[in-house]
Order: structure tokens, then C-alpha cells, then sequence
């Protein structure tokens, strides 16, 4: 326990320190990575990818590791939210900072947002009629995403498109898997299973006696 304990205190820190570095040097490596990207095909990314994207599993991540002394509080969400409009404002409407600070608060007010409002039951609760289908959305969320660009991207699809129709795959996806695996799976987590509920059942051989 001992050591758990600090290999995730440590975890915390080092995620911390990673997302500092690569905060901290925003304006340094935007408009560069931005301008001449590295493509990695296989994943369909670049390397400005890599790190735009990273930024915010980075945030969420430190949200869960710090979440006692960082609450999901709605007050917080507004003053983010606040934060982000008035450097949108100084920036693309006044032009008094560079549109690329937007970054600088953008990259903790929408991971903070989209938290706080997963965490309000209140907001969901119309869906547990479907039962809970946040796993099933996680895990096929990216590979759908990528079937769609590779057959999709080249005819123009834009980010707002392929979120809709990534989202009307991923729902019937996510339910069928919440309902033929998930759920079933999760019934047998608390039951003793042997060798024998995995083998056909076998008839009983009586020795005839002479």
C-alpha cells in the first residue's frame, strides 16, 4: 500500500511537470508544430496533434489525481468560463494579446467544463433508461473517428459533421455493448466460477454389477 501510494504521488507530480513544460512553452511551439507538422498516418495525427490533444488528457487527468484539493464546483466552471471569453475578447475582438493566448485558458476551462457537467446527476439521469453507456462511447469513440477520416476527410467532412455522425454511430454501438457485454460481465463479478461452469455437463457412468 505503501508503495502504491507513492508511485501514484509521484505519477501526479510527473504528469504535472509534463503539462507545465508543454503549457508553459505554448507560444513557442503552436505556430511551429502548427506550420510544419510531422504526420504519423498509421493514427490518422500529427505531432501539433499529439500535443493540442494531449493538453487536455493531461488536464483530466490532474483533475482526478489533485480532485481533493481541485473540486468540481459550478462557480469555478463560470470563472473559467469568464476567463476564456475575456481572452477571446482581448485577443480576436480587440487584438490586444496574440489569438494564440486563448490556448493558455482554453486548455483548462473546456477539460474542467466537460467534467463538472459529467459529474452532475441531474443532467444524465434521463439516460440510465439506456443504462450506462460512457464506457462503450470511450472505447469506440476512436476507432470510429478513424474510420470516418479515412473514407470521409477527403470529401470535405468537417469537424462539426463528423461529430454528429461519429456520435449517431457511437450511441446504438455503445448501448449494444452495455447491453450484450458490459452488463452481463459486470453479473458475474461477484460469483465463484471453476472449470466446471466453462464444461458440458456429463452423464453419470454407472458400472454394471455382475
Amino acid at each position: 500500500m505503501i508503495l502504491m501510494a507513492l508511485f501514484r504521488k509521484y505519477i501526479a507530480y510527473a504528469v504535472l511537470a509534463i503539462f507545465l513544460a508543454a503549457w508553459g512553452s505554448y507560444l513557442l511551439w503552436h505556430e511551429y508544430l502548427l506550420n510544419n507538422p510531422s504526420p504519423l498516418r498509421f493514427i490518422h495525427l500529427n505531432t501539433f496533434d499529439i500535443l493540442n490533444f494531449g493538453l487536455y488528457f493531461l488536464v483530466g487527468s490532474l483533475l482526478y489525481f489533485f480532485r481533493k484539493h481541485l473540486p468540481l464546483k459550478g462557480s469555478i466552471a463560470l470563472l473559467l468560463f469568464g476567463a476564456f471569453m475575456i481572452s477571446y475578447g482581448l485577443s480576436s475582438g480587440l487584438g490586444w494579446v496574440p489569438l494564440m493566448a486563448i490556448g493558455w485558458v482554453r486548455y483548462i476551462f473546456l477539460p474542467y467544463l466537460i467534467i463538472y457537467l459529467g459529474m452532475q446527476p441531474s443532467i444524465w439521469k434521463s439516460f440510465d433508461k439506456l443504462g450506462d453507456l460512457s464506457y462503450g462511447l470511450y472505447i469506440y469513440a476512436f476507432p470510429v473517428q478513424q474510420v470516418l477520416i479515412t473514407f470521409f476527410l477527403a470529401k470535405g467532412l468537417s469537424v462539426m459533421s463528423m461529430f454528429g455522425l461519429a456520435l449517431a454511430l457511437l450511441l446504438p454501438l455503445a448501448w449494444l455493448s452495455w447491453t450484450f457485454i458490459e452488463k452481463p460481465s459486470l453479473k458475474l463479478k461477484n460469483k465463484k466460477l471453476s472449470l466446471s461452469m466453462f464444461l458440458p455437463a456429463s452423464k453419470s457412468i454407472r458400472t454394471p454389477l455382475h
